[in-house]
């Protein structure tokens, strides 16, 4: 299996060379190659392979994430510097609404998601790297195992992945150290920022705050201010989040600190405000990640942005897979409101009512 991968591999660099290495030409042959690879047999099969081969194999390439920010894990299984084959194992989180500053394809190959495509408008821009957005109402569409789905770098290609089943598991196929291109999140509170990959030297340097603040509070004061000076606003904000999300093994103090430096310095700012009231907002959202029926992770998410009533069961549906009726969401719903996770809360409870009245 593993060797399908790198089959993969050889055969869109190729490809790719025989286009004179257009990058034009590679979201096209990403997808083309995507289409036709092999359907995987099990899930434990992969899994049994992806350990031999982690743990056996001096071939392993330089690991495109180190860090389990994008993916539960991530794996690359080819890099040539020039682009990836890379492994995305979901469980638990939800990608967010994202553009890209890369080019290629994807192919779901275990489980089930849910992918909204957004149109992004810039409405005014407030530094290179931060613009004040508006995202309008999805295109949604369900990508069962088999499904491709072709990336374009920039606004062209912009969406928010929910990943039903655990695992779910994607191949991708894209381009890196694209110098012309930029990744960007997209708030729908109405911010966008754009993504950067923190630095390994300034990764680093957080270990070193956290040894600082143990011998002089002072210094590792001055020191994280310095860190902070040396990076864009995007940096620091890409920062913010690693560190919220636990991406680093610092202590609480560490993370503490971190975090109000970070926030102290733009909490005047009306763009920070947005992007304080995205995180707000999710508050009241039904935590739809906790759930690990499909069914109903997937009916928690679109609760949660007012999804119309007839798009509901359509989706329903298709995750189904056969013939779905208002009863059948409606016993969704119900188990909604038994779970742990919305039964103590009223208002999570009167969102799902509302549904179910919807239903009669």
């Amino acid at each position: 299996m593993i060797a399908d991968f790198l089959e993969l591999a050889k055969n869109v660099e190729a490809d790719w060379r025989a286009n004179d290495l257009n990058l034009e030409a590679f979201p096209v042959i990403a997808t083309t190659h995507l289409e036709t690879f092999p359907s995987l047999a099990k899930c434990d099969t992969l899994n049994q392979e992806l350990s031999r081969w982690l743990a056996t194999s001096n071939q392993v390439p330089e690991q495109l994430n180190v860090h389990n920010v994008f993916g539960q894990p991530p794996i690359t299984l080819f890099n040539n510097g020039r682009f990836v084959v890379d492994l995305y194992i979901w469980m638990n989180f939800d990608t967010s609404i994202h553009s890209h500053g890369f080019r290629g394809a994807f192919r779901v190959i275990v489980g089930r998601s849910l992918q909204e495509l957004f149109a992004v408008h810039e409405n005014k821009t407030v530094a290179s790297d931060v613009m004040h957005s508006s995202l309008g109402l999805p295109r949604r569409e369900i990508l069962k195992t088999g499904a491709v789905a072709t990336i374009w770098p920039g606004k062209a290609f912009t969406h928010r992945v929910v990943h039903l089943d655990q695992p779910t598991i994607t191949l991708c196929v894209r381009t890196i150290n694209e110098e012309a291109a930029s990744q960007w999140n997209h708030f729908q509170s109405g911010i966008s920022i754009q993504k950067q990959i923190t630095s390994p030297g300034t990764a680093k340097s957080l270990y070193f705050a956290q040894y600082l603040l143990s011998q002089n509070i002072s210094q590792a004061h001055d020191f994280i201010k310095n860190i902070l000076d040396n990076l864009s606003i995007s940096q620091q904000m890409n920062l913010y989040e690693e560190v919220s999300f636990a991406a680093y093994d610092l202590n609480e103090e560490c993370v503490n600190l971190l975090l109000h430096s970070i926030s102290a310095r733009h909490q005047n700012s009306p763009w920070f405000t947005l992007y304080e009231k995205h995180y707000e907002n999710l508050e009241n959202h039904i935590p739809s990640f906790l759930f690990t029926d499909p069914q109903q992770r997937l009916l928690a998410h679109l609760l949660n942005h007012h999804v119309e009533t007839t798009e509901i069961l359509s989706l329903l549906a298709q995750v189904h897979g056969t013939g779905h009726s208002n009863g059948d969401a409606e016993n969704i719903a119900q188990s909604l409101l038994l779970s742990a996770h919305v039964s103590d809360n009223e208002y999570y409870q009167q969102i799902v009512k509302r549904f179910l009245s919807c239903l009669k």
